[in-house]
């Protein structure tokens, strides 16, 4: 994303590349992108209007592979706008995107969006028709963010104003259809807000980082439905500290797949923490020219020279898109 109305797609064939495939997205005049995320094999941006919030999913127009000259950037077939949802929020702005394809139940596959709200209401879209599946409230002032767990049963929030992490079950019907959203469990245990979380990749764990300086693992795998509560299994302090020793909070948090690491921003500085002890692998305090706006790990390992590794996205303020190989290689940038 970026401040020219413009979405930019890459393809990480191999992170030690000179160049990789891309692809502009250029939005309808007028609108600011606030978010990105994919669904299946298409983009679903949104952006902010005057009047409101708008969706557009991007999906493969063009299957051949664009031309290009010698000594120009390769680029990827084309996306084209398959439909966009007006004023989804009415006149609130988005500030979170989350999508997975959905396993749990008898959802059999279905690609699930979760929209964020700067208000309180979040609502989950199929990712393909753009239909309204669901939708919740926070009954919080003001949303911080909002995921869905990899499974596509879970929905959970953090909130500005609140310690505590709201969970969500996505209820099926026999038939596959999402009957409704229910509320299930709070995450009660840290003393000030919850800044950012994220779930493991099996759905059974979530991380929460707090400006109460700590980061908590959670284990959510319980039968709520008989009341037992979530239980803390891990507590580290953030290890990040400012010039007076006075600990920073994390800005955003993410687990690799296949949750050995953790990766974590504050500002424009990037730290890898081992996710079994909390120790610091790494710590970039130059990691952007400006402020970390997203994280984003590949769904699986990506071809690095002549192996593979799990690979970070980072983008920032500065209008640079870097990838980052764990945990201590350093980055391949794309301006």
């Amino acid at each position: 994303m970026s401040a020219d109305g413009v979405v930019r797609v890459y393809k990480l064939d191999n992170v030690q590349s000179p160049s990789f495939k891309s692809l502009k997205i250029p939005l309808p005049a007028g609108g600011q992108a606030t978010a990105v995320a994919f669904s299946e094999a298409s983009v679903v941006v949104a952006a902010q209007y005057g009047s409101g919030s708008n969706l557009y999913l991007y999906g493969e127009g063009n299957s051949n592979t664009v031309k290009h000259r010698k000594h120009e950037q390769p680029k990827l077939p084309g996306l084209e706008m398959k439909w966009v949802r007006t004023k989804v929020h009415q006149t609130m702005a988005i500030v979170t995107l989350a999508g997975t394809t959905a396993s749990y139940d008898t959802s059999g596959g279905s690609p699930f969006i979760v929209s964020c709200s700067e208000g309180s209401d979040i609502i989950l879209w199929n990712g393909k028709s753009g239909k309204i599946l669901g939708a919740t409230d926070t009954d919080q002032l003001k949303n911080s963010m909002a995921t869905i767990s990899p499974n596509g049963k879970l929905i959970a929030s953090a909130a500005a104003s609140s310690a505590d992490v709201k969970i969500w079950e996505i209820i099926f019907t026999k038939a596959g259809s999402v009957k409704e959203i229910t509320g299930v469990m709070q995450l009660k245990g840290h003393e000030s807000a919850v800044t950012w979380l994220c779930f493991s990749s099996n759905s059974e764990q979530i991380i929460t980082a707090s400006k109460d300086g700590t980061i908590k693992v959670w284990n959510i795998n319980v039968r709520y439905d008989f009341h037992q509560d979530p239980q803390i299994v891990k507590v580290f302090p953030i290890p990040l500290h400012d010039l007076t020793g006075a600990t920073l909070h994390y800005d955003h948090l993410d687990i690799s797949p296949d949750g050995k690491i953790l990766a974590a921003t504050h500002g424009r500085i990037l730290q890898w923490l081992c996710a079994e002890t909390g120790k610091v692998l790494n710590t970039d305090y130059e990691a952007h020219a400006g402020k970390i706006m997203a994280i984003a790990w590949a769904p699986k390992k990506i071809r690095v020279g002549r192996d593979h590794k799990m690979v970070l996205a980072t983008a920032g303020a500065d209008k640079r898109v870097k990838i980052w190989v764990v945990p201590v290689d350093p980055p391949h940038e794309n301006a």
